[in-house]
């Protein structure tokens, strides 16, 4: 019996070596409370699946720089610099990113259909 991507994800035994699509993790970047300036690394946030290329599967049309999700970022000039950047879009950062368990349930859900 196969577990599925979030049931693997669970157990911390996933691999999404087979997509077919360029990708990281990362991190919706959010405004701190009061503070007027933006919370990078933020433990409660959801880690989902950033595309480093345009991806059009069935219906689902995806660009560069957009989570799997489709989740919208509230600032994109500040989610392009934090995460598309030259430094973070090496392979050795692109692979560091990868070692991060994703918890967002629809990117893993949408990985899941899309998954050779």
């Amino acid at each position: 019996m196969s577990l599925s991507y979030a049931q693997q994800q669970l157990e911390g035994s996933y691999s999404l070596t087979a997509t077919p699509f360029k990708w990281k993790v990362a991190e919706k970047v959010q405004p701190r409370s009061g503070r007027g300036f933006y919370d990078y690394v933020n433990p409660t946030s959801a880690k989902h699946i950033l595309l480093l290329e345009d991806m059009q599967i069935g219906r689902i049309k995806r660009e560069y720089g957009d989570f799997l999700c489709g989740k919208v970022q509230i600032n994109r000039k500040l989610h392009d610099l934090m995460h598309l950047n030259d430094i973070a879009v090496t392979e050795r950062e692109i692979e560091k990113s990868k070692q991060q368990r994703i918890t967002c349930k629809k990117c893993l859900e949408l990985v899941e259909r899309f998954s050779i």
